[in-house]
């Protein structure tokens, strides 16, 4: 039967076993983690674990918060060195790691995690507050990390002076290209009208007007054709398909034509004496 002292150190022995064995994984050496840090964005601030010089131990998990109270600023961070146990046989940081975290609206997002000599990574929340968490497991032991950070001005609120400045001077441009295209194109469409209306209607357009000495060589033009048996033009009937074909020159009867044509300064002669003779008559 055991006594009251060997009661005692089974129940210490069992405690630390139990302390050292399963929540030994949860413990920070160095400090009391979570630690929180804060900036202003007027300096850097930085991440040294461990100190210089050591190794980190195995089975640690260490937290840093990093937060600012300045409005509309958020916590950047840039990993300056690093010194971890590197990635496994998958590829994968599943040994000695660090995770990033962003913090808005009171969750914490997953942002990122570096292994190995990784280095020169730049992460920036959403919000106010950042987490930093390292991991080590039970094997080997390295030299660990380092890290800065600084408050720095909200992006998106840089995004959105941008795009109201792009918007505000848009919107103007596009209105006025808008008000003086309007006309120009109304009067195009005019055009086109006008041209489309004169090539499809034959009635429309520019007509030609024909003088008395136009009309009387039509006259002598259609009495000569007469002479031949032949159909004038302003006879014809366009757009009726004749089944007959032309007559032959050889059977055309040139017999009631004069041998020869007048001569031509006979023509002008007589054309002058009948103007003379209608400007006299009115």
């Amino acid at each position: 039967m055991l006594s009251r002292h060997q009661y005692l150190w089974t129940a210490i022995f069992i405690t630390t076993f139990v302390s050292t064995s399963v929540l030994g994984q949860f413990t920070c050496k160095d400090f009391l983690s979570p630690k929180t840090l804060m900036t202003d964005g007027t300096r850097l601030g930085t991440i040294v674990y461990p100190l210089a010089g050591n190794k980190y131990p195995p089975n640690q998990n260490c937290e840093w918060d990093i937060e600012t109270a300045i409005s509309g600023s958020v916590v950047k961070l840039k990993i300056t060195s690093s010194n971890l146990q590197d990635i496994d046989i998958r590829g994968e940081c599943s040994m000695d790691y660090v995770d990033i975290f962003d913090w808005k609206y009171g969750d914490r997002d997953f942002l990122g995690r570096f292994c190995g000599s990784q280095s020169g990574q730049i992460y920036e929340s959403t919000g106010q507050k950042m987490t930093v968490q390292f991991t080590s497991n039970v094997a080997a032991e390295f030299s660990g990390f380092s890290a800065s950070y600084q408050a720095v001005e909200e992006r998106g609120d840089e995004l959105d002076s941008s795009t109201t400045i792009i918007l505000a001077i848009c919107i103007p441009v596009g209105v006025l290209l808008i008000v003086l295209t309007i006309p120009f194109s109304w009067k195009m469409f005019k055009l086109y009208r006008q041209k489309h209306t004169r090539n499809t209607d034959p009635n429309q357009g520019q007509g030609v007007q024909l003088t008395e000495n136009d009309n009387r060589a039509y006259s002598d033009y259609s009495f000569h054709h007469a002479q031949l048996g032949l159909v004038s033009p302003g006879e014809r009937s366009y757009g009726i398909q004749h089944n007959f074909p032309p007559p032959a020159y050889d059977s055309l009867d040139y017999s009631n034509l004069p041998p020869q044509p007048p001569p031509y300064e006979q023509v002008i002669k007589e054309m002058v004496s009948e103007d003379r003779r209608d400007e006299s008559n009115t």
